[in-house]
């Protein structure tokens, strides 16, 4: 195989194995650790009961809807 004279020295071993690597280790992580089936819970909402209409400011309801990406 020849060497890829593009990428010398530091930047190969940056963009060619460190920077995969960083890339695909928290997709592994989010299987390994703490579990897939932890990860999947975080994201189904609860059936716990919803928090009264009056608990939180309106500019407070209006942040976390729109940070939450809820219409």
């Amino acid at each position: 195989m020849t060497k890829f004279l593009a990428l010398p020295g530091f930047y190969r071993t940056l963009f060619l194995y460190i920077e995969p690597a960083s890339t695909i280790s928290p997709a592994l992580l989010a299987w390994l650790y703490p579990g897939a089936e932890w990860f999947h819970n975080e994201l189904i909402p609860s059936k716990a009961p919803a928090l009264p209409s009056g608990f939180l400011e309106p500019r407070t309801s209006m942040a976390i809807w729109q940070l939450g990406n809820c219409a």
